[in-house]
């Protein structure tokens, strides 16, 4: 492709497209070509802040990662063919027919091959190869007005792959080229201490079905831009569970922000004492159910840009208490250790695009619509 043109989202002709606004993880996207037969949408709403365009040609191309036959697998189509059309990203559904606002345009057709690659490619970011993109029939441009988000619309079929494998319906080897990861959301696990005052470590209660009595805890960070829990965004969030305590009963579980192992040993089983309730400790009450557990429960910790001058340096113990169901005696669980990184770089935005598939030419509709990175590589525009 010539060296003019831009990229959708804007600034990586010559950027590798990472994990969006932090930069720290390579970005990838293998749904387009996928499959032998394939029907895609994909509607791009970051082309509209460019306004009027006229445009000649689209492409793609591979991401930069040392390739395999899993990664970049050669393929042909005999028949691909893309239509342009106005398009609406709010209100994109899984209908082909009903997310093209205006009337298509077919601006190409032919056939399509993609080359086998293995290791890297030639430079970092790769090349905009010809046979990544799809030249607009030499009679015809399209005229973006900007006037609504753009619909790309493409079918690919008669594919074949460069080892002959069989190559049809849903299954299909991947593909991957250029994209840009985002993450809105990133889980700390946790760190489990046994309770070295038990013959097993374990301290499971005999009435319950898990390995262990675990009063657990993660935490997960939300950025601005996760929309699952709107009241999460933004936010620290503690996530709080258990298993293998006394059915039906209830559970003390302590938090600190500090802790050892081993703790205080008490000389009775399953009393080694691991929190130290002299850090901040908090307690939260909760009742297992008839198998011993107890379901995840949240609870703030605080918002991400007061807790993020803070990176790795805290850690958040815990441990809870039951009564055993046999013995009648207080018991304490395992005790558990998480550390996130309140800095983590995640994505307060995220790219305007989205895309549905079917492994039809078919077929009406499609999965999705998906605004995940794994659908929408990048796309540059002459």
């Amino acid at each position: 492709m010539a060296a003019q043109g831009f990229t959708s989202p804007p600034g990586y002709i010559s950027t590798e497209g990472l994990q969006y606004q932090s930069g720290t993880t390579n970005g990838y996207s293998y749904y387009l070509g996928r499959y032998a037969d394939m029907h895609m949408q994909i509607v791009d709403g970051e082309i509209k802040a460019m306004g009027l365009q006229v445009l000649t040609s689209i492409g793609v191309r591979p991401d930069y990662r040392s390739h395999s036959s899993t990664t970049a697998m050669g393929r042909s189509w005999t028949n691909v063919s893309l239509s342009l059309s106005d398009g609406n990203l709010a209100t994109m559904t899984t209908s082909f027919s009903g997310n093209q606002l205006s009337t298509p345009t077919t601006v190409f057709t032919g056939s399509v091959t993609w080359p086998s690659i293995t290791g890297n490619p030639t430079s970092s970011p790769a090349p905009w190869d010809a046979a990544y993109a799809f030249p607009f029939n030499s009679t015809t441009s399209y005229a973006y007005t900007a006037a609504n988000d753009l619909c790309l619309d493409f079918t690919f079929s008669g594919g074949t792959l460069a080892n002959s494998a069989s190559w049809s319906g849903s299954s299909g080897p991947l593909y991957y080229m250029d994209g840009l990861y985002t993450a809105t959301n990133v889980t700390y696990g946790r760190s489990v201490f046994k309770n070295i005052g038990s013959t097993t470590g374990d301290c499971k209660d005999p009435g319950a079905s898990a390995t262990y009595a675990a009063a657990s805890v993660q935490v997960g960070l939300y950025s601005k831009a996760y929309t699952s829990n709107p009241a999460w965004a933004g936010n620290a969030m503690l996530q709080i569970f258990g298993s293998g305590t006394a059915p039906n009963s209830q559970v003390i579980q302590a938090f600190s922000l500090s802790g050892t192992s081993p703790g205080v040993q008490f000389g009775q089983d399953c009393y080694d004492f691991m929190i130290n309730l002299s850090a901040g400790a908090v307690y939260f009450y909760d009742t297992a159910s008839a198998t011993g557990s107890r379901a995840f429960q949240y609870a703030l910790i605080g918002d991400l840009k007061t807790l993020a001058p803070y990176g790795s340096t805290i850690s958040i113990w815990t441990q809870g208490a039951f009564t055993g169901s046999t013995s009648n005696n207080l018991t304490l669980t395992t005790a558990e250790r998480c550390t996130p990184n309140f800095a983590y770089a995640l994505n307060d935005t995220t790219p305007k695009m989205k895309a549905t598939y079917n492994y039809s030419t078919t077929a009406t509709t499609g999965f999705g619509p998906y605004d995940s990175f794994l659908y929408n590589p990048l796309v540059r525009y002459n």
